[in-house]
Parts: C-alpha cells; sequence; structure tokens
C-alpha cells in the first residue's frame, strides 16, 4: 500500500497541555469496546507522538494490561520505523481492527493522570539542535522502535514493560514539545532497558545451563 511522506520536521508549535489533550481523547474514546482503528480516528488531526504517548501510558503505571504488551509495542514500533523513513504510518488491518478491552483509555487515563500532569509542569521546547534536522529526528524513533520491540517481548517478569515503556514516553514526548532534555532522559533509559534485558537474558541462560546439568546428573 502507498504511503505519503510526512511533514518535515519543524518548529515546535504552541499547543493544549498534555493533560488537556488526553482528556480530550479520553472523551473521544468513552464509549464500548474499541479497536485501534477507532483511536485512530479519535486522534485525528492530532501528532503521531501522541498516538505513542497513548499506546504506552498503561506501561508506565501499575494498570494491569495482561497479553497488551505485544501488541501495543508492535504497534509503536511500526508507527515509529515509518516516522523515521518519512512516511506517514499504515497499519495492518488486522492490527487496526484489534479489539481493545472495555474501558480500556479510561483505566488507563485515569491512573495515569498524576503521571501526566508531573511531565507536563518540565515539558518545554528546549536543546533546539537535537530536532533541528529529520536526520536527528529519525535517530530519537530509532530509539523508539528499540524500546517497542524490547517492549513487544512476551515477558512475564517485572520491570520488562514499564523501563522501556518509560523509555517510549520520554522519547515520544520530547518529539512532541521538541524537548531535547526529554530526548536525552528517553535515551538514557532505552540504553537502561537494553541492559536491564542483557543481564535478564544472561540470568535465564545461567539458569537453564543450571537445570540441564542438574537433571543430566
Amino acid at each position: 500500500m502507498a504511503t505519503s511522506a510526512a511533514p518535515d520536521p519543524g518548529p515546535a508549535v504552541a499547543a493544549r497541555p498534555l493533560s488537556h489533550e488526553l482528556a480530550a481523547v479520553e472523551a473521544a474514546l468513552s464509549a464500548g469496546p474499541l479497536s485501534l482503528r477507532a483511536v485512530l480516528a479519535a486522534l485525528q488531526g492530532r501528532a503521531y507522538e501522541l498516538l505513542m504517548v497513548l499506546l504506552v501510558l498503561p506501561f508506565a503505571v501499575p494498570v494491569s494490561v495482561p497479553g497488551m504488551s505485544t501488541p501495543l509495542g508492535l504497534v509503536v514500533a511500526g508507527i515509529a520505523v515509518q516516522l523515521a523513513f518519512g512516511r506517514l504510518p499504515w497499519l495492518p488491518r488486522r492490527l487496526l481492527d484489534a479489539r481493545l478491552p472495555d474501558g480500556f483509555f479510561g483505566k488507563v487515563l485515569a491512573a495515569a493522570r498524576g503521571v501526566v500532569r508531573f511531565l507536563e509542569k518540565f515539558l518545554r521546547a528546549r536543546l533546539p539542535a537535537l530536532t533541528e534536522t529529520r536526520r536527528l529526528v529519525g535517530f530519537h524513533l530509532f530509539g523508539i522502535v528499540v524500546a517497542a520491540l524490547l517492549l513487544a517481548l512476551p515477558l512475564l517478569i517485572p520491570f520488562t514493560n514499564m523501563i522501556p515503556g518509560w523509555a517510549i514516553l520520554l522519547l515520544a514526548l520530547g518529539l512532541m514539545e521538541r524537548d531535547g532534555l526529554f530526548l536525552l532522559a528517553g535515551h538514557l533509559v532505552v540504553w537502561v532497558s537494553i541492559g536491564y534485558f542483557l543481564l535478564l537474558g544472561g540470568a535465564i541462560h545461567r539458569s537453564l545451563d543450571w537445570l540441564l546439568h542438574w537433571f543430566a546428573q
């Protein structure tokens, strides 16, 4: 399917506070079970970064969302990689028509209000050199792709969702507001996520080796 070129990154424009944006989204998504297609329709005219923020908020707060990290992580990765290549995001019909649990976004946004209000106090356009070219914006989006793929791993282990979720949240907010400090923090959390997953993989590998050795005795 053909896609249109994404607009060039430019200077940030004045916008409503993040909490107001999310309140408007919550009102639009208040009815019944929803699909990702309905979410996209409700966000029409808003930045794709806001969609990524919305999709990862469940992993920034202690909300029970079993089985959601893989599909939402893949959606975020798909959006970010297409934006990085200068294309408006396209998603497969199967993902667009996937049904979300009743009241999913209402519960998420209710739980995340405190986080959102805290973060928006510090969000502002700064360090403009970090967002002044398409290549730099693509680099930040690549960080989102890495974190989203980590988020998509189906692991029921503490922090395997929260750490990459926060990396995506900080990077997406940094891109929304052209906030270089948030972008730097987001990249730092991406590296923390990579380190955590490497340590976790090493621990799992050693545990499996120990079990195989124990059974072989």
